[in-house]
């Protein structure tokens, strides 16, 4: 099957995903978007609430009037073109809480580009009368319903793929773009825009995920049609309902209802109502949240043809259609991102930490040409073998060895999808390598220990991985590299890895670089990266320790 070339894979169809795509798709630009579409997320959770002014102390952001044009412009937009009332303007209350909340409130009056009036009424028909203050401008979007039928819109043009992509190994990077062998994709770019979910190139962002809870409840004789502000804020819905919360949560970055979510809303709703209260739903999910407070948009420091779209936090709504429009700016022109919007602001703090199995791959392509021939010792589900395949194309040759059978069979499937045809199988042990292979090698690949998802009884030894080694040094070309995964966790890693470290740092005229897992431990993986220098040249054996 031909590989399908796009310029763009957006990965998650949340908000910022999916107004990421609308850009694209007005720039013409080739792109899908895929999500696994399963479980609540942040996006289809959210109320959609905009409001100029947030927290206790109604805090007024510089970017507000920027953002509202460009949130006020995007939906009235996509509103139109989507057939569907999406996008409400309407003032929201703020009650007053505490004494000096007036003294506040005369104080922000003097605030330019939103406008505070005074408010006084009734929330309940039976109820006390409140002080307060009317913020606008204000509005709300149906947030799921922008969702699906954007869903629908890319869906109908065949834009959207609907898979939960398991990283890092279901992408193979390239100077030339990203790889995704199982989809049959090749992207100039690809786009993260995950939310709170894990991502293995931009570790811990967002950098402080925090958990929302939001009920939708009835309450009797509820009289606004505003959204009110209170320390919770209830949203009136069209069926007579009222949807209140929201929770913030630190502690739990799961997304599931907690117990104590739900209590923490119903006692502050009780602090400014009266009567009963009934709770018919409760849903929860993690904000994607930035300690800093901002959100996060670029490309990867080291990788440029991975960027991400995240950190929006609960202002989502608001800020997402400038912020993609300004990312959209940068992939497609090359136009500057705000510096403290970049995934590398943090200044101070530990860089992302990018995968062993993934740096093996960053350091062993620079070293392999079209044409060469190279080693995957140890085949395993096939990712580096499709990734050498890659490096050394169609003129090259890559061995693959393996001794199980699961494992040939596993790789021959994911190279046949990924349509490639330079790769042998061999169904042997590594310790017979040269057996089959003697013309010059100039990379070879080893993960140690036992097949992911397989028989974890059946691991690499020691006695057949050093043999393994001895010959492909034997067959190595000048300049050639070996790189060595080391598992150190199961029964007998420990000892084969310290076996392996041993002969590694014995070889003459070669480079050892040790690069650990982070934080590093006596039982967690360790790669072993040796460079064979050119033999005319005198080498004395050098070490680097630590992490790029």
């Amino acid at each position: 099957m031909t590989e399908t070339h796009i310029g763009n894979l957006i990965v998650g169809q949340g908000l910022a995903g999916t107004l990421l795509a609308w850009r694209l798709l007005d720039a013409g630009q080739p792109f899908r978007i895929l999500d696994r579409r399963s479980g609540p997320t942040a996006s289809r959770v959210a109320a959609g609430l905009v409001t100029p002014r947030t927290g206790r102390r109604m805090t007024f952001h510089p970017d507000f009037p920027d953002d509202w044009h460009a949130a006020r412009t995007c939906y009235t937009d996509l509103e139109r073109r989507l057939s569907r009332s999406l996008w409400t303007e309407q003032n929201a209350i703020r009650l007053f809480v505490r004494r000096s909340d007036e003294q506040m409130f005369l104080q922000q009056r003097a605030i330019p580009n939103t406008e505070l009036t005074a408010w006084s009424g009734r929330i309940q028909k039976n109820g006390p009368c409140f002080q307060g203050v009317c913020m606008q401008p204000a509005a709300r979007l149906n947030v799921r319903a922008f969702l699906d039928l954007s869903l629908d819109a890319f869906a109908d043009r065949g834009l959207w793929l609907q898979d939960d992509l398991q990283l890092p190994d279901d992408l193979v990077l390239s100077p030339g773009g990203v790889r995704i062998p199982r989809l049959n994709l090749h992207a100039e770019r690809v786009i993260f825009c995950q939310g709170a979910a894990s991502n293995p190139w931009f570790a811990g962002l967002p950098d402080h995920p925090c958990r929302g809870d939001i009920l939708n409840l009835s309450l009797e004789g509820f009289l606004p049609s505003e959204v009110v502000h209170h320390s919770m804020w209830l949203a009136p819905e069209p069926d007579g309902t009222i949807t209140a919360g929201a929770t913030y949560d630190w502690t739990v970055t799961e997304n599931r209802p907690v117990a104590a979510g739900r209590r923490e809303i119903l006692r502050s709703v009780r602090r400014f109502t009266e009567g009963p209260i009934r709770v018919h739903r409760h849903v929860a999910a993690v904000r994607p949240t930035m300690k800093d407070r901002r959100p996060v948009l670029g490309h990867h420091p080291q990788h440029p043809r991975l960027w991400i779209f995240n950190g929006l936090g609960s202002r989502g709504v608001l800020t997402a259609p400038r912020l993609a429009r300004i990312l959209t700016s940068a992939m497609l022109n090359g136009t500057d991102i705000p510096q403290d919007l970049r995934p590398d602001r943090r200044r101070g703090s530990a860089p992302s930490f990018v995968p062993l199995t993934r740096q093996a791959q960053d350091h062993i392509a620079p070293h392999i040409r079209p044409g060469d021939v190279v080693i995957d010792a140890t085949v395993g589900n096939g990712f580096d073998t499709v990734f050498l395949s890659a490096c050394t194309g169609p003129t090259g040759q890559v061995h693959g060895f393996d001794i199980q059978q699961q494992a040939i069979t596993s790789t021959a499937r994911r190279l046949e999808a990924a349509g490639c045809r330079n790769v042998r199988l061999h169904q042997r042990c590594h310790s017979e390598l040269s057996c089959v292979v003697q013309e010059p090698v100039s990379a070879a690949m080893f993960n140690l220990g036992y097949l992911p998802r397989g028989d974890h009884t059946v691991i690499t030894r020691p006695e057949t991985t050093l043999a393994a080694l001895n010959q492909v040094l034997d067959l190595l070309t000048n300049d050639g590299i070996i790189t060595v995964l080391a598992y150190r966790g199961h029964p007998g890693g420990a000892e084969e890895g310290a076996a392996v470290e041993s002969w590694l740092r014995e070889q003459k005229d070669c480079t050892l670089e040790v690069i650990s897992s982070r934080p590093p431990r006596s039982t967690s993986p360790v790669l072993y990266i040796l460079r064979r220098q050119n033999r005319s040249a005198a080498g004395r054996q050098t070490e680097q320790i630590g992490s790029p």
